[in-house]
């Protein structure tokens, strides 16, 4: 029999949160980081790993529901590892093609947990993809849990953490005397959603070369901002 899992409602979602289960009901907005790693592992210690991390960050172990009030809320879940799906790197080769499977792939908010992931395993090699509901994650949350799995894997310890605040809760614990401005948009017609076209993603990979991306590294620090800041913002102008 399965283990009955208890569930314990954390908070309410913030405004953040909250905008992306919404926009999730309408089309999938789950994210996803995809990492290569060179050199031997075992799929064990991959799962340990994954257990260690959930550990640490305990929203990994959440699910969204209503609350008694109406709002939509996260509830910690015991007993709901983060799923782990292994292919086998010498039948499958090209991760594109997982990620395509992925990304078309949507989640449940009302089971936990909301974040998965899958391995493409070989003996000399491994690609890991880690895909999550943006409700609890954004692109650098996936970076910061991968560095945690390397440390993880190359027998470092991590401790766990306290379950983190919604952006108002931080906001509202400023120092006196500091303030958030907040600059108003143009008012503008609301947007409206796109109609559901029935078309599944599709993930195509571009690979810089070492020069390249050191420029582009020295160069993202120079000017105040990210290499993915700089990616995204040439993806935006691009299109």
């Amino acid at each position: 029999m399965p283990a009955t899992k208890s569930k314990t409602e954390v908070r309410a979602l913030g405004a953040r949160e909250r905008m992306f289960w919404f926009m999730d009901q309408k089309h999938p907005v789950h994210l996803t980081v995809t990492v290569e790693v060179k050199g031997i592992t075992k799929v064990q210690s991959w799962r340990d790993a994954l257990d260690a991390v959930q550990k640490r960050h305990p929203i990994l172990s959440t699910l969204i529901k209503r609350n008694e009030e109406g709002q939509p809320a996260l509830y910690r879940v015991d007993a709901a590892p983060i799923p782990l799906r292994v292919v086998d790197g010498s039948v499958q080769q090209r991760w594109e093609l997982e990620l395509d499977r992925e990304m078309a792939l949507p989640f449940t908010p009302e089971q936990a947990p909301l974040i998965r992931s899958v391995l493409i395993h070989k003996p000399q090699s491994a690609v890991l993809i880690m895909i999550a509901h943006h409700a609890i994650a954004d692109g650098m949350a996936l970076v910061f849990l991968i560095r945690d799995l390397f440390q993880v894997l190359s027998g470092g310890q991590i401790e766990a953490l306290s379950f983190n605040s919604s952006a108002e809760e931080l906001l509202s614990t400023l120092p006196e005397g500091e303030e958030v401005v907040q600059v108003g948009a143009p008012q503008a017609e609301p947007a409206l959603y796109r109609e559901d076209d029935g078309l599944t993603p599709r993930v195509t990979a571009r690979k810089l070369d070492e020069n390249l991306t050191a420029t582009l590294k020295e160069r993202a620090r120079r000017e105040g901002t990210t290499v993915r800041g700089a990616l995204c913002t040439a993806l935006v102008l691009a299109g």
